[in-house]
């Protein structure tokens, strides 16, 4: 499971542009120094409605509050106050643009995307000069498949403010198409068109250390990861993505150690099944084991909280035991998601079934796109092995060890047995 594929369920601020009333709101000065200013923000908009209960303004700052609390606690139990605040607006059908851009950040965030893109369409046509708006629009296009829509919206976005929720947005359509010195590129501007600290730049360059790592710079990726931190203390993404670099150093031990921290702090499914496969990695199967069943237990929550998981659950399970079932049940995801993570998915459920044919005819629509993330190149190699194609196989191997072979979602066991098969050598961690 790679945890850059999950980018817009966490972009909520640079997304939707919070309402003006929130920042005033996130600095109130009567509220407790440890708390954080989505804290500050709620305490704020809840005495306001106390005083005033339907004022607009302070309903959308809670919500706004609310959707940055998910991001700081991964608690998805609040997406259900968001939505019965936004209810009371009007919700998809407000007239309301602020409104509007908060509905369609719920929306991304719980993974419906065609209800996002015809939310963010409606904001587009209310505020065409929206940075923000087209935000909604680029990343529901992306995630719906649509990438042609996608970079058009994005390089207006980019005309409307070349700043870092857009440049952030150009480094991804870049790295879809395999252009990774493009877009590590366009994620420098990102970075450096920030703020000079806080969560927002730490997100941005945290997700220019995954770039990095991806391309096989350790180091360089370990010495982002830092100033991410520095810039947000204990930023869980960041944490994470020094776990990642120690498991490319040959260190799934203190990888898990470091993951148990993330966890705590932040229990999303990506980091637990990244906590899991470390310490498997690291020959602790019963810790590994616990791990996964935590996944178990998060998977439920964000279900019961309308976020809909299922691609990312499908292949959580194909790398485990998957049921005949799992196949017909991940069509149906990826026929309501057509993305090169959805094709992969199943793909990979398809492989995992015995159904190897089909399978190849899936992953052939993510290598097309040209991502080389490592594990879709990962999942390409073993299909192409397994139909008999050889000289892909080959092909698509030797990108996974020129990126990071050792990334979440990926099997040592299983690539080595890959390796031995096809010929070739799975090469040594990296200092």
């Amino acid at each position: 499971m790679k945890n850059h594929r999950t980018r817009i369920t966490v972009l909520l601020v640079l997304a939707i542009g919070l309402p003006p009333a929130y920042a005033a709101a996130a600095h109130a000065a009567d509220s407790p120094n440890t708390a954080t200013a989505a804290d500050r923000a709620i305490t704020h908009a809840e005495r306001r409605l106390a005083t005033v209960k339907d004022d607009p303004t302070a309903k959308k700052s809670l919500a706004a509050a609310f959707l940055q609390k998910v991001r700081e606690s991964a608690d998805p139990t609040y997406y259900a106050k968001v939505d019965a605040i936004l209810a009371t607006l009007g919700g998809p059908t407000s007239k309301d643009p602020e409104v509007l851009l908060l509905e369609g950040t719920l929306l991304l965030a719980r993974h419906d995307f065609a209800k996002a893109l015809v939310v963010g369409e409606r904001v587009v046509k209310a505020l065409p000069a929206s940075a923000s708006a087209q935000g909604i629009v680029v990343d529901a296009s992306n995630e719906l498949g649509r990438y042609d829509e996608a970079l058009k919206a994005t390089q207006r976005m980019l005309n409307e403010r070349p700043g870092l929720a857009s440049l952030s947005r150009a480094s991804y359509a870049r790295e879809l198409r395999g252009d990774q010195s493009g877009a590590i590129l366009a994620m420098q501007q990102a970075v450096t068109a920030g703020p000079g600290s806080g969560e927002n730049r730490a997100y941005v360059t945290t997700l220019l250390g995954n770039l990095l790592l991806s391309t096989g710079d350790v180091t360089g990726a370990s010495s982002t990861y830092g100033n991410a931190l520095a810039a947000f203390p204990g930023f869980a993404a960041a944490l994470a993505g020094q776990a990642a670099v120690l498991a490319a150093r040959g260190r799934p031990a203190e990888a898990a150690a470091t993951m148990v921290r993330v966890v705590e702090t932040q229990p999303l499914m990506q980091y637990a099944i990244a906590e899991g496969e470390y310490f498997r990695a690291a020959g602790k199967q019963p810790e590994a084991d616990a791990a996964f069943q935590l996944v178990d237990a998060i998977m439920a929550l964000y279900k019961a909280n309308g976020v809909d998981i299922d691609l990312e659950v499908a292949v959580f399970k194909a790398d485990r035991k998957p049921a005949a079932g799992l196949g017909d049940a991940t069509r149906r995801a990826v026929q309501a998601r057509p993305s090169v993570t959805g094709h992969d998915a199943y793909a990979w459920v398809l492989h995992r079934l015995g159904r190897h044919r089909e399978a190849a005819a899936e992953i052939a629509k993510v290598v097309a796109v040209g991502d080389r993330d490592p594990v879709f190149r990962y999942h390409a190699a073993a299909i192409a092995a397994a139909v008999g194609n050889r000289a892909q196989a080959i092909e698509q191997f030797n990108i996974v060890v020129g990126s990071n072979p050792r990334a979440v979602g990926i099997d040592g066991g299983e690539l080595q047995k890959l390796a031995t098969s096809l010929g070739l050598t799975v090469p040594p961690p990296k200092p």
